[in-house]
């Protein structure tokens, strides 16, 4: 991923996910990770695993980054080619609101992204939520801080429960 003042953009995405892992782990809801450390399962290795288990959602966290600096915010890329009523449109919708509410970042919305192997692959309902940009200084502040990283976890977690509530599954 990027890399920007000498952070990694892998290492913004796991603490995040270890974040959202904590209060995942306390709900009862079963979830499974690509990765729970510093290893680099490749985008197929990924893809497989969500499509062989089937889960309800897929989500995969990651931050941006763009040649020019004055570019932030927020976004989803979705699978265009899912039309389902609850597919990746819906969850990618739900995903974009509940971050931009939790951590207060511009909304972007939601982005065809059937040019990223995970998404165009995936057989369930995916969102890859770009949290932030880490070429823009004040979403960079958020997607590293402590604070922000909280943020943004408590509004993937919502968006989560919103999703699963929606679809009668908790």
């Amino acid at each position: 991923g990027a890399i920007e003042n000498g952070v990694y953009e892998k290492d913004i995405d796991l603490e995040i996910c270890e974040k959202l892992k904590e209060k995942l782990d306390s709900t009862g809801i079963l979830v499974y990770y690509t990765r729970e450390d510093d290893s680099y399962p490749i985008v197929e290795e990924r893809v497989d695993f969500a499509n062989a288990l089937s889960p309800d959602l897929f989500i995969s966290v990651h931050s941006n980054w763009y040649d020019y600096d004055n570019i932030s915010g927020t976004s989803v890329l979705y699978n265009v080619k899912d039309t389902s009523e609850y597919g990746s449109a819906w969850l990618s919708n739900i995903l974009c609101q509940e971050v931009v509410k939790a951590c207060g970042t511009a909304n972007k919305g939601i982005v065809d992204g059937n040019d990223i192997h995970i998404v165009r692959h995936s057989n369930v309902p995916v969102a890859l939520v770009e949290v932030g940009f880490m070429s823009n200084q004040s979403d960079f502040n958020i997607i590293t801080s402590e604070k922000g990283q909280e943020k943004i976890a408590n509004g993937i977690y919502s968006g989560i429960i919103r999703a699963l509530t929606e679809l009668g599954k908790y």
